[in-house]
C-alpha cells in the first residue's frame, strides 16, 4: 500500500495562486489513485512558528501531517528571488531528524515574472539537501502564473499541465 503524500503550499500569503497549484496537483494525483494532503501554510496562525518555544500546534502538525508522509511535494512562489519566508520557518521551527531527513521531494516554483521561481527552487533545493531530503531532480517551473490559470485558478497552459504529469511520473518512480 502506498503511503499519502504531502503538498506544502508554501506561502502565508492569502488566497495566494500557490494552493490554487497545489489543489491542481491534489487532483491529479487523485486521478491516479494517489492519496494526498495539503498543508497551506496561509491557514496557520503565525504564532506557531516560535523559534524559542515549540507550540503544541505545530508538535500536532508534525505529528498528523509532517512526520506519517515520505513524499512531499513543496510549491514554491518566487519571493525577492526565492521561496518564501513562512516555508523557511516551518523548517527552521520544525524537529528536521524527524520531520523531513531521509524524505523525498518534488518542487515547483511558480511567479509572475518568466524564470518560474527556477533561482527560488536552486535556493530551496540547497536547504532541502542540507535538512537530508533527496530531491528529484525533474522540477516544475510555472512562469507568468497568471497567464497560466484561468479566473477559475486553474491550470490552462498545455505544456505546463503535460510537464507536472511527467514530473508526477518521475516522483512515482523516485
Amino acid at each position: 500500500m502506498q503511503k499519502e503524500w504531502l503538498i506544502i503550499s508554501g506561502t502565508s500569503r492569502k488566497e495566494s495562486k500557490s494552493l490554487h497549484v497545489a489543489k491542481a496537483y491534489q487532483q491529479l494525483l487523485s486521478a491516479k489513485n494517489i492519496e494526498s494532503k495539503i498543508l497551506a501554510l496561509e491557514n496557520l496562525p503565525l504564532n506557531i512558528f516560535d523559534i524559542n518555544s515549540k507550540s503544541e500546534e505545530l508538535k500536532q502538525l508534525e505529528n498528523s501531517t509532517i512526520i506519517p508522509t515520505q513524499k512531499i511535494i513543496f510549491v514554491a512562489s518566487e519571493y525577492n528571488g526565492s521561496f518564501p519566508g513562512s516555508l523557511k520557518m516551518l523548517f527552521d521551527c520544525c524537529d528536521i531528524r524527524n520531520c523531513f531527513w531521509n524524505k523525498k521531494a518534488a518542487l515547483i516554483g511558480l511567479s509572475d515574472g518568466r524564470n518560474g521561481n527556477l533561482r527560488g527552487l536552486d535556493h530551496l533545493t540547497g536547504v532541502l539537501n542540507y535538512l537530508k531530503i533527496n530531491v528529484l531532480h525533474y522540477k516544475v517551473t510555472i512562469p507568468t502564473i497568471s497567464k497560466t490559470m484561468n479566473e477559475n485558478f486553474e491550470i490552462i497552459d498545455t505544456q505546463i499541465i503535460n510537464t507536472i504529469h511527467k514530473q508526477i511520473e518521475e516522483f512515482e518512480k523516485f
